[in-house]
Parts: C-alpha cells; structure tokens; sequence
C-alpha cells in the first residue's frame, strides 16, 4: 500500500509539474486510493468552448495491478452523461460561449472495475504486498464542431470520485496539446 501511494503521489508532482492541476487538487490527491473508489460514483465533467466537443472515447480512465497472482490493465472509454444534473459550483464559473460535458462509465465498466478493486482487495488481504497499481485518467482527444469559429483552446477538467463534490483537475488545458505538440485548428477533427 505505501508503494502504491508512493507511485500515486510521483505520478501527481510530474503532473503538476507539466500541467494546470491546482495545488488544491494534488492536496486532495494525496489520501486518494483507487481502490477505494467507487466506479458508479467516478464522474468527470470538461468545461469547454461551445466549438469543441467531447466523445466517448476522448476520456479515458487507465486501471492496473501488476503482481505475482493478479495482473490486470484496463482502458475505459468513458462515457457521455445525458441525464447528469449539472451542479450549481460548475454553472456557476461558466462563461457564455462555454459548455459543460459530464462523462461517467459505462455500468459494464463500473462493475468490471469493481471486480478489479474487489481482486486486488483479496490479494492484498493474504498479506502479498508485492504488487503495483496504476490509476489514471486523460483526456485524448476532442473535436471541433463544424461551422462554429473556434477562437478559444482551453478547457477545464474536473474529478468527481466521492458523493461530495467536483475538483479542478486541470485548469485551462489547451486541446492543442493533447498530441503532445501544438497543432493548426484543421488538425481538431470535426465532429460526426
């Protein structure tokens, strides 16, 4: 377990070293243990210009567990939520001309990684402290809605992983980056 926070807390420095994530957010991080967390309670909102879009599959949450008896990684497409009421603490910091997409996974997703938690929860009670978990999440991709003047790059990403409330997990993130370089605005694909 302290191997794992030790992975969990590198992971957050080099993120706030090469990122936007609020020194508020790597606080919270610290105690985060993943397999704690409840999937059907994971939810990710992406504040962003009205000419960007997001899919499922631009967010995905990254699970694995390295040891001698349990070896597993996951990729989840996470999902767009069209009935996820969105709170008043994001609606409050919109701008006109922005938007906020909730993404969430799917029940399948939720309930496999559940049995992941539940797996590695077993191994570790045996007394096997062996193994190496990773969690993760990233925003891949998005796209650019057609016919809309796309002026602005930057989006905000929020963490949901308890019934409390939302935390900046990256703040002003330019999708131009998301490849690793900046791109022209024809290279945002446009939406389907």
């Amino acid at each position: 377990m302290i191997r794992f926070k030790i992975i969990m807390l590198a992971i957050i420095i080099l993120l706030a070293g090469c990122s936007s994530i609020p020194i508020s957010t790597m606080y919270k991080m610290r105690n985060f243990n993943p397999g704690t967390v409840e999937p059907q309670l994971l939810v990710i909102a992406v504040r962003a210009p009205k000419a960007l879009m997001f899919r499922k599959g631009d967010v995905v949450v990254d699970y694995s567990y390295k040891s001698p008896d349990v070896n597993f990684e996951r990729h989840y497409l996470v999902e767009i939520s069209t009935s996820y009421a969105i709170p008043v603490e994001l609606k409050e910091d919109t701008l006109s001309g922005e938007y906020i997409t909730v993404l969430h996974l799917s029940k399948e997703d939720a309930l496999d990684m559940a049995t992941k938690q539940q797996l590695v929860k077993e191994y570790r009670a045996k007394g096997d402290n062996e193994g190496v978990g990773y969690f993760s999440f990233s925003l891949k991709s998005s796209c650019r809605v057609k016919d809309v003047p796309l002026n602005d790059f930057l989006v905000n990403v929020y963490l949901k992983f308890e019934k409390v409330k939302f935390h900046p997990f990256f703040v002003d993130l330019d999708v131009r980056e998301l490849k690793g370089m900046d791109i022209i605005i024809n290279s945002i694909p446009v939406c389907d």
